[in-house]
């Protein structure tokens, strides 16, 4: 069973946040942050490895494929699942709830990484922690948005030569 890093909290906790605040102290860190506009109408998909951002989901898509109020661009989580990871590192894929656990959207990229040496990091709403830790037959040790020294020092203590 592989041990990951969840950052687990309630809607608007804060997780996202951590995890940006985790690539500031760790810039090789590479993965996909969820990002919102003010008006949460559309989610963008920020790679962290090389700075792109897409269009992920949106109040207004034309598409069959949605989750509670958002429809999706299967095309960006395409884009997410064939993007290379080296064989060790950091990675940080936020966010793992509804989607994946009807095997879809990150969940290509999730059994792909939980297969490579990554120490990876995902952000999960608190409602979905039970499903998510079963669903990829995980170890998680979790943490809340607000303990962000907490986690640099369990990223740390894992490789003390990563940047």
């Amino acid at each position: 069973m592989k041990s990951v890093i969840v950052i687990t909290g309630k809607k608007n906790s804060g997780k996202t946040t951590t995890a940006l605040k985790i690539k500031e102290h760790f810039p090789s860190t590479k993965g996909f942050i969820s990002l919102s506009a003010d008006a949460k109408d559309e989610i963008t998909l920020l790679d962290l490895g090389s700075g792109d951002r897409l269009p992920l989901m949106s109040r207004y898509f034309e598409s069959d494929a949605d989750v509670g109020a958002y429809r999706y661009l299967q095309s960006t989580f395409d884009y997410a699942s064939n993007v290379e990871f080296d064989d060790k590192g950091v990675v940080i894929v936020d966010e793992i709830g509804r989607l994946e656990l009807r095997g879809e959207g990150f969940d290509f990229l999730m059994r792909h990484l939980l297969s490579l040496s990554v120490n990876l990091i995902i952000t999960v709403r608190t409602e979905f922690l039970e499903d998510v830790v079963r669903h990829y037959e995980i170890e998680a040790d979790c943490f809340s948005p607000g303990n962000l020294d907490e986690i640099l020092r369990k990223i740390k203590s894992l490789n003390p030569d990563w940047n």
